[in-house]
């Protein structure tokens, strides 16, 4: 990518946007440049700065994930999508084969965050840039450029990502004869400050809570103590025995039993909702040696941990994003005229990565590396992970290459997918 060269476009520039979301955007441009005592141009430089805030649309739909089986009314809970922590880990959350016993009580969910408990959705981005330009002679030009990014904002990948002041900044040299030939080398580097996983951090929460599996329990002995006798005395529940009485054996009353319950805590949301809130609340103010009451949003124990959580890295029982990754590059270009046809020879060669965060890609590979980028030196060290989740594999990459991993690279689509690709010859790879 080229930008405008203060040579040809030097002075001021500026812009302002506004827009919905109280969006708010400006730009700046400044340029110049000086001539020797030939009038030749010497020395131009630029800046340019950036800045934009807003507020993002916020995620808020608590219907059933696709392929539920329950609809939006259903009395007992369900995985909604922007609601996390309510996902049925655990499998004795499921009554059905015992109606008799646990009347009225069927599958039923812990309840979750909304997402909106867990995010602060201002979303804000500053960029600087500079550019330095100094002709050595009339046809070799060096430049240096500084390149700065910072912003917060959530992301959709695997999961949902809170980007809480994340960083790329990168410094380029660049020898040139403009139009005709430049090598180029540049360093990136890149921080993911306090950036967190979300659906990680609620999960994390009601861990801290108490296990699912413990939770269930808990909530079908309650139902069992308080709201079974309940139901058994509504009107509705003396037909559906009637009904399933006069089955022709005990297999067929109970299977039909359970059919008709069913069917009737499907349709009758106003009835076993209120039963449902009641029971759930009790079991989230329990404190015992297995369960804690549950961390409620807006509130300084809710705060105190949440801090803690996205405050440690996923290796610490955490839910922070570590990632300080950095690329190293250089390539160069030669431009051949002829009458008859344009020749362009690119050389690539040097590509260093080092990775002590996460690298990952949800449909692609997480590094590709093949395409004339041979030579390159990738280290992943004990803290890095890379991983895709998807079919392809997870780093690709050329002859001469050489990989060296002390952390870990997985293709967590399946174990059948290749994690790693080494196209060519000549490779190391150290783990």
């Amino acid at each position: 990518m080229e930008t405008k060269d203060p040579f040809l476009f030097p002075g001021l520039s500026a812009s302002f946007k506004v827009g919905e979301r109280q969006l708010g955007e400006i730009a700046l441009r400044w340029a110049d440049f000086f001539i020797n005592d030939k009038g030749e141009k010497k020395f131009g430089y630029k800046i340019n700065l950036f800045g934009m805030k807003a507020n993002d649309w916020e995620a808020t739909n608590y219907n059933p994930i696709d392929g539920s089986e329950v609809a939006v009314d259903y009395p007992f809970g369900f995985d909604a999508v922007n609601v996390y922590g309510d996902e049925p880990v655990a499998s004795n959350n499921d009554y059905t084969d015992q109606p008799f016993a646990y009347k009225g009580l069927g599958v039923f969910a812990r309840n979750g965050y909304q997402e909106k408990d867990l995010v602060d959705y201002d979303t804000d981005n500053f960029k600087f840039n500079t550019g330095l330009h100094y002709y050595l002679n009339k046809n070799l030009l060096a430049t240096y450029n500084f390149n700065y990014s910072t912003g917060s904002t959530v992301y959709q990948g695997d999961n949902r990502y809170r980007l809480d002041g994340i960083k790329f900044y990168q410094n380029q040299l660049e020898l040139s004869n403009p139009g005709k030939w430049f090598i180029r080398g540049y360093a990136t580097h890149e921080d993911a400050g306090k950036t967190y996983d979300i659906v990680t951090t609620a999960i994390k929460m009601q861990e801290s809570s108490g296990s699912t599996g413990e939770w269930n329990t808990l909530f079908a002995d309650r139902w069992l103590a308080n709201y079974a006798d309940l139901v058994e005395a509504n009107p509705i529940h003396a037909d559906i025995l009637s009904q399933a009485s006069a089955a022709d054996n005990p297999d067929a009353s109970l299977e039909l039993y359970g059919s008709l319950m069913d069917n009737w805590i499907n349709s009758d949301s106003e009835f076993f909702s209120p039963f449902y809130e009641a029971n759930l609340n009790e079991v989230n103010q329990l404190s015992g040696d297995f369960l804690e009451p549950f961390y409620a949003p807006e509130t300084q124990r809710f705060n105190s941990l949440f801090d803690d959580i996205t405050g440690k890295e996923f290796t610490e029982g955490g839910s922070r994003f570590y990632d300080k990754s950095a690329l190293y590059h250089v390539h160069g270009e030669y431009q051949l005229d002829k009458e008859w046809a344009d020749y362009r020879f690119e050389a690539v060669s040097g590509t260093v990565i080092t990775n002590s965060g996460t690298i990952f890609s949800d449909t692609k590979r997480a590094i590709y590396l093949y395409s004339g980028a041979d030579t390159a030196t990738i280290t992943n060290n004990s803290s890095g992970v890379m991983y895709n989740s998807n079919t392809n594999e997870v780093v690709h990459v050329g002859s001469d290459s050489t990989i060296t991993n002390s952390g870990t690279i997985q293709n967590r689509n399946s174990p059948d997918n290749n994690s790693i690709v080494l196209q060519g010859n000549e490779f190391s790879v150290f783990t």
